[in-house]
């Protein structure tokens, strides 16, 4: 009898706790499609100042920016979107005139911004996103001494096609199944095919000549803008696929480097740092979409793509202002 008592125990609480597990995912589907409901992957160019506008006209709530959201911004001195800002919030008044201060003088800086959905992929998607807009500026239209500036963008756009379409050989010699990651791949390079130069500036230019654009360019611009945009906000699509391709040469990145890499592991995972386990720490904290990015894959990925990365820190902490070197 106290066997079957037992027992009849153990089926109860087992029911009990596969109710709460399914009340637990129901809720967070229902979180899940309000977001996307709400909040495109990347919005559309925003005015500079609508940040600071976000802080003015909530400062005794919580900002509608403290939920891990990044922006892309637009820089006044060459208005290449290849920067990104990460902010939190705090309730605080103090914290709130500090996301004010930051942010106006984010508006001395930049020009535009825009907001990437806080999923835990918003790093990833929004270094995606300036990617391939700094890249399709190799299809603007230059001129004048603008040529030479013109096949620069060009040459690098050839050098980052080529790294990301052999890259799938690196990623199988980590023990990747090539079947299982290919379909990622190819969308990546799908990707990077549609924002392809024109063949016109395959050799450097030779003599200056000074044009004026025309109408058409500029709406071809705008178009193939557009269709970017588009493209990177189709749920479940090309956004997706891509951001775990780029969490993927993230990983591999750090696990080519094991030692090094250790030493930047962020003390919550103290696990990994004193078992040196890089690749534990990869299959758990990088590749799994939906997990935040740290500084250490932040590091990697701009490693392994040989590109610049710039972050505007608004964390409602003081004003510091850092190198602000545009070189390197």
């Amino acid at each position: 009898n106290n066997n079957n008592n037992n027992n009849n125990n153990n089926d109860s609480n087992n029911k009990s706790d596969y109710s709460q597990d399914q009340q637990t995912l129901s809720q967070i589907e229902a979180i899940t499609k309000e977001i996307a409901s709400t909040q495109p992957l990347t919005s559309t160019l925003q005015p500079i100042h609508t940040l600071r506008h976000l802080y003015t006209t909530s400062s005794s709530s919580t900002s509608s920016n403290g939920d891990g959201t990044d922006v892309t911004t637009n820089d006044k001195s060459n208005d290449t979107p290849n920067n990104n800002a990460t902010g939190t919030t705090s309730s605080s008044t103090s914290s709130v005139n500090n996301f004010i201060k930051g942010s106006e003088y984010l508006c001395q800086k930049y020009t535009s911004w825009r907001r990437v959905r806080g999923d835990g992929n918003c790093y990833y998607r929004a270094f995606l996103y300036s990617l391939c807009e700094a890249l399709s500026s190799s299809t603007t239209t230059s001129t004048g001494d603008d040529d030479v500036e013109e096949y620069v963008y060009r040459e690098e756009y050839d050098r980052i096609n080529k790294l990301v379409l052999s890259s799938i050989d690196e990623v199988v010699q980590h023990g990747y199944d090539r079947f299982t990651i290919e379909i990622f791949h190819e969308e990546l390079v799908d990707l990077l095919s549609s924002l392809r130069p024109s063949p016109s500036s395959s050799s450097p230019p030779t003599t200056t000549t000074t044009t004026t654009p025309t109408t058409n360019n500029q709406n071809t611009n705008n178009n193939n803008n557009d269709k970017l945009h588009d493209t990177l906000n189709i749920e479940n699509g090309t956004s997706d696929y891509a951001t775990w391709y780029l969490r993927l040469l993230t990983s591999i990145h750090l696990q080519k480097d094991p030692t090094r890499f250790n030493n930047f592991i962020p003390s919550s995972s103290s696990s990994y740092h004193h078992n040196n386990d890089i690749r534990t720490f990869c299959k758990q904290e990088v590749e799994p979409m939906g997990k935040e990015c740290e500084m250490v894959q932040v590091l990697a990925l701009a490693e392994y793509l040989g590109v610049r990365v710039k972050i505007e820190y608004l964390d409602g902490g003081g004003l510091v202002v850092g190198d602000d070197d545009d070189g390197g």
